[in-house]
């Protein structure tokens, strides 16, 4: 047998450990009053469910003798045998030594895998006793070790003293209000730097005491949301036994793999799942994997395969349930598109396969040609995406024919409290999750987003694109998605590199104003049918913003098709079959003094611009507030930009390239941040902190290494 997860081992020492609490407790109550039946039926159902993930984890003592004590009180819930003084020392006996058994294994876990995990004894009394009361005694041949049951009651184990259970609808009331706290952390700090008081005794102390709570708001919300966090594996728990029935009522072999079983998800969302994998599991085995003798006749094994992946990407969480059957054809769904009415023939013929494959998901639709008790009626793909699309994720599906269908779901991390960009946009605020965003351009007046693809001489035609170094990314600019017309909307100064998918694309927007951690709110489901907006949230100045959903922004605009502006410009070298050598890219920046330097974007976690009134002074060092931390600053060596105060002379917007992760993360101040160039990585890697000159465009620059800064 393979080795039992120690996640899961602990889990049902926990639960068995409470579940043998309250049997003491029922068959006390039983004692006082032999005609109760709430105390039997209960004490079954504790002794019922360590028996039933005892055969899960192949824990054989331990289930015999669950499997006796259960079908004595089975004997006395169905009236055969009456309560007696006997029967009631018996199960206690029986809890003692379930007691005595997991105390061993709770001993015996983490030795080694060859370790038995079971301790060994022999129960011949106890069952002797059992059977004379009446029980179902399962036989098996005496052990070399013999033990006789505990009689004393023991005390709690290590697990039960280190574990409380908590009531879910208490622990949403806690992180409700460790919201509202960090709002009105967000609110004082924002007034702090807003109000510009003169430094003093008493200003100092109240930015201390301001940064203190910063600190401690920003630990408690780090644990209050680790514990919402669970395993995604908690949502497909019992998805090996619906294979194993679907398979065999369909008449099909099927094996499920699972991989990322470790990955986490707020509780929510795990609870959100169940049902949307169990329609789309339903529909795999029952639609896309063939039958075993059509496998076979097109090379296949006769067993299909059901793989389940999770993984974090981009801040979010990405799973993919992939079968190895027939593949969706796009044909058929046009075909059935067209005649449940879903859309005319001109249009249906237009349609990309992408396009195609998302039909399945429209209420009423499926392409079965019989409807069977599993699935065919055209609402399980339906309430899939209604269920997900409910909780802020997305679920999309790509096939190929003869090698099986695919289908992705895209879930937040959490549902509570995450790092944000705010953005202003014709007068109003949107709030946008740091994580979809991969880099942020500041659009000079040389730099013009560009329109393709437009009728000739019409202005404002076409499909607009922006020129990033050797890509045309395609762009949606807010004030024209909202509804401005040309020329209506403030230019945009500001364009934010989004990551849709696989695929990049560029928000336009006239401004992006600050950082900071928001609580996500829901909305009404009218508002989100627009396919802009996950939520909404209240800003640290008490305003509302909406959150913008950067997946749902691009679908809604057609950037997650491929298209002509979505192309990598290329080199000439690859033109001329050349393969070309390996560029690095770097951040080109100056620094106060007019120096320029360049930084590996590899060493970037971001750039932030800060305001003067930010910077702060702990322990003579220059200090900036980021995602509720204190982060550490720096400038270049010999640089004048940051004076002894800790604070800047000149009142301006800083930008601050950011290394590392949390905690642990150090700033480097610059004057200007240039561009991002690529450089042929000639000459040795510099070692940390030392000064490297290279020559960019002609003009020598400093390789700076920003783990040598020293902040």
């Amino acid at each position: 047998m393979e080795p039992v997860d120690d996640d899961i081992l602990r889990d049902f020492l926990v639960d068995s450990h409470e579940g043998l609490d309250r049997l003491d407790q029922d068959l006390l109550a039983l004692d006082r009053d032999p005609a109760a039946t709430e105390p039997v039926a209960s004490a079954f159902r504790s002794l019922h469910t360590i028996k039933g993930t005892c055969s899960f984890l192949g824990l054989r003592r331990l289930e015999r003798v669950a499997h006796a004590g259960e079908s004595l009180l089975a004997a006395v819930r169905a009236g055969r045998r009456p309560w007696s003084r006997e029967i009631a020392d018996a199960l206690l006996a029986t809890a003692d030594t379930v007691r005595t058994i997991l105390a061993g294994i709770e001993s015996s876990a983490g030795r080694g895998p060859d370790a038995p995990l079971e301790p060994e004894g022999d129960d011949r009394a106890l069952l002797d006793e059992l059977a004379v009361c009446g029980a179902s005694v399962p036989r098996e041949p005496a052990r070399a070790t013999p033990a006789t049951p505990a009689t004393t009651p023991m005390p709690p184990s290590a697990l039960q003293q280190q574990h409380v259970r908590v009531d879910v609808h208490r622990l949403d009331a806690v992180m409700d209000l460790v919201g509202e706290l960090v709002l009105a952390r967000n609110h004082l700090l924002r007034s702090l730097v807003r109000s510009g008081a003169p430094s003093g005794a008493p200003a100092a102390g109240l930015a201390e005491a301001a940064q203190r709570l910063d600190h401690v708001t920003a630990r408690l919300q780090d644990e209050v949301m680790r514990t919402r966090m669970q395993p995604v594996s908690a949502a497909w728990a019992r998805l090996p036994r619906l294979v194993h029935d679907v398979a065999s009522a369909c008449g099909k072999r099927v094996r499920l793999e699972t991989l990322g079983d470790r990955t986490e998800l707020d509780r929510a969302l795990v609870e959100a799942l169940k049902d949307p994998l169990t329609h789309l599991v339903r529909n795999a085995i029952d639609h896309g994997i063939e039958e075993p003798s059509a496998r076979v006749r097109s090379g296949k094994p006769e067993e299909g395969v059901l793989r389940l992946t999770a993984f974090e990407e981009g801040g979010s969480v990405r799973l993919e349930l992939a079968d190895d059957g027939a593949g969706m054809s796009v044909e058929r769904i046009r075909e059935q598109a067209i005649a449940r009415g879903l859309t005319d023939a001109e249009r249906a013929r237009r349609l990309t396969d992408e396009e195609c494959l998302a039909l399945v998901f429209l209420p009423g639709f499926s392409t079965a040609t019989e409807v069977t008790n599993i699935s065919g009626r055209g609402v399980g793909l339906d309430a899939a995406r209604a269920a997900i699309e409910a909780v802020g994720g997305s679920i999309g599906a790509r096939s190929r024919a003869g090698r099986g269908t695919t289908f992705e779901i895209r879930l937040p991390l959490t549902l509570a409290i995450l790092p944000a960009l705010t953005l202003e946009q014709s007068g109003e605020t949107y709030a946008l999750p740091q994580a979809n965003v991969l880099e942020l351009v500041r659009l000079a007046e040389d730099q013009a987003i560009e329109r393709v693809g437009g009728a000739a001489g019409a202005a404002g035609s076409g499909r607009p694109v922006f020129r990033l170094r050797d890509e045309l990314l395609p762009v949606v600019e807010l004030g024209a998605w909202f509804g401005a017309h040309e020329g209506e909307a403030p230019a945009p100064r500001h364009l934010l590199v989004l990551a849709a998918g696989t695929r990049r694309y560029g928000l336009a927007v006239e401004r992006v104003c600050d950082t900071e951690d928001i609580v996500v709110k829901p909305i009404d489901p009218r508002l989100r049918e627009g396919g802009a907006f996950a939520g909404a949230t209240v800003l640290g100045d008490g305003r509302v913003a909406l959150i913008l959903d950067a997946h749902a922004l691009a679908q809604r605009a057609g950037l997650t098709r491929d298209n002509d502006a979505q192309r990598t410009a290329e080199p000439q070298a690859r033109r001329a079959n050349v393969a070309p050598a390996p560029r690095i890219p770097l951040l080109l920046v100056r620094s106060r003094r007019g120096v320029r330097a360049a930084v590996r974007l590899e060493e970037l976690d971001r750039v932030v611009e800060f305001e003067s009134a930010a910077f702060e002074r702990l322990d003579d060092h220059p200090v900036v507030r980021l995602d509720g931390e204190v982060l550490p600053v720096a400038a270049f060596a010999g640089d004048p930009s940051l004076d002894v105060s800790g604070a800047f002379s000149e009142p301006r917007s800083w930008p601050v390239l950011v290394h590392g992760g949390t905690p642990g993360r150090v700033g480097l101040v610059v004057d200007q941040v240039v561009d991002i160039v690529d450089w042929d990585g000639g000459g040795a890697r510099p070692p940390a902190g030392a000064p490297h000159r290279i020559v960019l465009d002609d003009h020598v620059t400093d390789l700076v290494t920003l783990a040598g800064t020293g902040a």
